[in-house]
Protein backbone atom coordinates (compact mmCIF):
# COMPACT_ATOMS: atom_id res chain seq x y z
CA UNK A 1 0.00 0.00 0.00
CA UNK A 2 0.98 3.42 -0.56
CA UNK A 3 -0.04 6.99 1.01
CA UNK A 4 0.97 10.17 0.40
CA UNK A 5 2.12 11.95 3.31
CA UNK A 6 -0.70 14.19 4.04
CA UNK A 7 -3.20 11.46 4.36
CA UNK A 8 -0.55 9.24 6.02
CA UNK A 9 -0.82 11.91 8.93
CA UNK A 10 -5.09 11.93 8.76
CA UNK A 11 -5.54 7.98 8.89
CA UNK A 12 -2.35 7.05 10.93
CA UNK A 13 -5.05 5.34 12.65
CA UNK A 14 -5.90 3.42 9.63
CA UNK A 15 -2.74 2.82 8.33
CA UNK A 16 -1.23 1.36 11.24
CA UNK A 17 -3.90 -1.45 11.00
CA UNK A 18 -2.85 -2.28 7.36
CA UNK A 19 0.89 -2.83 8.97
CA UNK A 20 -0.47 -4.97 12.00
CA UNK A 21 -2.60 -7.11 9.30
CA UNK A 22 0.64 -7.82 8.04
CA UNK A 23 0.70 -4.94 4.86
CA UNK A 24 3.35 -2.51 4.60
CA UNK A 25 2.99 1.14 4.17
CA UNK A 26 5.44 2.94 1.70
CA UNK A 27 4.82 7.10 2.51
CA UNK A 28 5.89 8.88 -0.51
CA UNK A 29 6.48 12.73 -0.55
CA UNK A 30 5.67 14.33 -3.63
CA UNK A 31 5.59 11.08 -6.02
CA UNK A 32 8.98 9.90 -4.00
CA UNK A 33 8.93 7.08 -1.57
CA UNK A 34 11.10 8.68 1.37
CA UNK A 35 9.93 5.48 4.13
CA UNK A 36 8.14 2.12 4.77
CA UNK A 37 6.14 1.15 7.59
CA UNK A 38 6.17 -2.21 8.03
CA UNK A 39 5.26 -5.06 10.47
CA UNK A 40 7.79 -6.58 12.98
CA UNK A 41 9.01 -10.20 11.79
CA UNK A 42 7.27 -12.52 14.73
CA UNK A 43 11.30 -13.63 15.57
CA UNK A 44 13.52 -10.88 15.22
CA UNK A 45 17.35 -9.85 17.02
CA UNK A 46 18.11 -6.22 17.62
CA UNK A 47 21.59 -5.33 16.94
CA UNK A 48 23.42 -2.57 18.82
CA UNK A 49 23.01 -0.37 15.91
CA UNK A 50 19.43 -0.75 16.12
CA UNK A 51 19.44 -3.16 12.64
CA UNK A 52 16.41 -5.44 13.26
CA UNK A 53 17.48 -9.18 12.03
CA UNK A 54 14.00 -11.27 10.87
CA UNK A 55 15.10 -14.65 12.52
CA UNK A 56 13.06 -16.89 10.07
CA UNK A 57 14.46 -14.92 6.80
CA UNK A 58 17.94 -15.54 8.05
CA UNK A 59 17.67 -19.06 9.10
CA UNK A 60 16.17 -19.97 5.70
CA UNK A 61 18.99 -18.11 4.35
CA UNK A 62 21.61 -19.99 6.03
CA UNK A 63 19.62 -23.69 5.14
CA UNK A 64 19.84 -22.27 1.33
CA UNK A 65 23.56 -21.92 1.58
CA UNK A 66 24.39 -25.67 3.21
CA UNK A 67 21.95 -26.83 0.26
CA UNK A 68 23.99 -24.73 -2.19
CA UNK A 69 27.24 -26.49 -0.49
CA UNK A 70 28.82 -22.93 0.85
CA UNK A 71 28.12 -23.70 4.19
CA UNK A 72 28.24 -26.93 6.57
CA UNK A 73 26.28 -27.70 9.47
CA UNK A 74 28.47 -27.73 12.78
CA UNK A 75 26.77 -30.76 14.34
CA UNK A 76 29.28 -33.58 13.57
CA UNK A 77 29.58 -36.64 16.32
CA UNK A 78 32.77 -36.66 18.22
CA UNK A 79 35.62 -39.05 17.34
CA UNK A 80 35.66 -42.68 19.22
CA UNK A 81 38.84 -41.71 20.62
CA UNK A 82 37.42 -38.34 22.47
CA UNK A 83 35.81 -40.51 25.25
CA UNK A 84 38.47 -42.71 25.94
CA UNK A 85 41.52 -40.42 26.04
CA UNK A 86 42.89 -39.30 28.84
CA UNK A 87 41.92 -35.30 30.06
CA UNK A 88 44.47 -32.92 30.19
CA UNK A 89 46.79 -31.91 32.96
CA UNK A 90 46.05 -28.28 34.35
CA UNK A 91 49.15 -26.78 35.40
CA UNK A 92 49.39 -24.34 38.40
CA UNK A 93 46.16 -22.85 39.33
CA UNK A 94 42.56 -23.01 36.96
CA UNK A 95 41.95 -20.54 34.33
CA UNK A 96 38.65 -19.64 36.78
CA UNK A 97 40.67 -19.05 39.63
CA UNK A 98 43.04 -17.23 37.86
CA UNK A 99 40.04 -15.10 36.48
CA UNK A 100 38.68 -14.77 39.94
CA UNK A 101 42.01 -13.30 41.15
CA UNK A 102 42.42 -10.87 38.47
CA UNK A 103 38.72 -9.79 39.13
CA UNK A 104 38.74 -9.48 42.83
CA UNK A 105 42.30 -8.00 43.27
CA UNK A 106 42.95 -6.11 46.42
CA UNK A 107 43.74 -2.77 45.03
CA UNK A 108 40.15 -2.42 43.30
CA UNK A 109 38.59 -1.55 46.56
Amino acid sequence: MTAEIAEARRNVDDLLEEVKAGEPVEIVVRDEAVAEVAPMPKHYDLLEDGTIIDQDIAYARVEQLVRDGVLEHGFRPFPPEFFTSELPKAEGIGLVEELLQERYREDDF
